[in-house]
């Protein structure tokens, strides 16, 4: 007969007590590391909101006006087009670009992206057209959020944007 002492490993009881030990564990971390990157994306999204914000105001000092929508009718910058990555990529008329647009926030179609790989939405309001801001300036700038999806014109309570901070 074998004796017990000389038997080496673990017994299926420790094994289940580890396992359950490291699930337990897993359950406290998983969501506390979830919402820690959820509020990294929303306050990168808001810190890029912000740096557009500049930037256009640095534009509209250089040139005396916003850029120029992608016709004459539709005043939103970044829906379709990536006209509002080719004005802020510019070079401003101290030598540097109003904006420095990392290529992998951007997409294909040159339009610049959230966290979240949605387009931010840039409205600028022209002198003739009538559109309401959201924020009593002259132009609205959101992101869908993580959601990806808005009600209207940056309404949903997921979107970010630069009239509710």
């Amino acid at each position: 007969m074998k004796n017990r002492e000389n038997i080496k490993g673990f017994t299926l009881l420790e094994l289940l007590t580890v396992i359950s030990i490291i699930a337990v564990l897993m359950g406290i971390v998983v969501p506390i590391v979830s919402e820690a990157t959820r509020k990294s994306k929303v306050a990168k999204s808001r810190a890029t909101i912000a740096k557009i914000e500049m930037a256009l105001s640095a534009y509209e000092n250089d040139w005396g006006e916003f850029p120029p929508p992608p016709s004459n009718t539709a005043p939103d910058l970044n829906n379709n087009t990536g006209d509002l990555y080719t004005f802020l990529n510019a070079r401003s008329t101290s030598g540097s670009a109003y904006m420095e647009i990392r290529t992998q926030d951007t997409n294909s179609n040159d339009q610049i992206l959230d966290p979240w790989g949605n387009p931010y939405v840039v409205t600028v309001f022209f002198s003739g057209l009538s559109m309401p801001s959201n924020n009593n300036t002259t132009f609205d700038i959101y992101s869908l959020g993580p959601d990806g999806t808005t009600s209207t014109n940056g309404g949903d309570a997921n979107d970010i944007n630069n009239w509710s901070r």
